[in-house]
């Protein structure tokens, strides 16, 4: 019993004397992005997004084009790379326009200067 009241009364004061040191040097947390504003962290997004879907997207088509060689003028592997090409030209589209659009609306809250998008220049 004297062997579980001194482990316990161990552990607290290694526990205690682990806790003074936060307790006493306590620091303030720190924002990890740095001082960020709505449009820069609206234009940091969108610059990791480009940074991503573009090679992706150049190889999505170069993975068409090596359907259209593989199905060999086959009317049914034609048609499967002609659909997936379509698919990919459609989905790159939709990733440039979404990126236009971003592109639009922070420029236009730029211009407004209201709700502290003025920081977007």
């Amino acid at each position: 019993m004297t062997l579980f009241r001194n482990y316990r009364r161990i552990c607290s004061l290694v526990a205690a004397a682990g806790l003074l040191p936060t307790l006493a040097l306590a620091q303030a947390v720190t924002n990890p992005l740095g001082n960020v504003t709505i449009c820069s962290l609206i234009q940091g997004v969108l610059k990791a997004l480009m940074i991503i879907g573009v090679p992706i997207s150049i190889l999505l088509v170069v993975f068409v084009g090596f359907e259209f060689v593989m199905a060999q003028g086959k009317p049914e592997g034609l048609k499967k790379a002609r659909s997936n090409f379509i698919n990919t030209i459609i989905g790159i589209a939709i990733f440039f326009g979404a990126s236009m659009v971003v592109g639009v609306v922070t420029n236009t809250l730029t211009q407004i200067s209201g709700n502290g998008f003025s920081a977007c220049q």
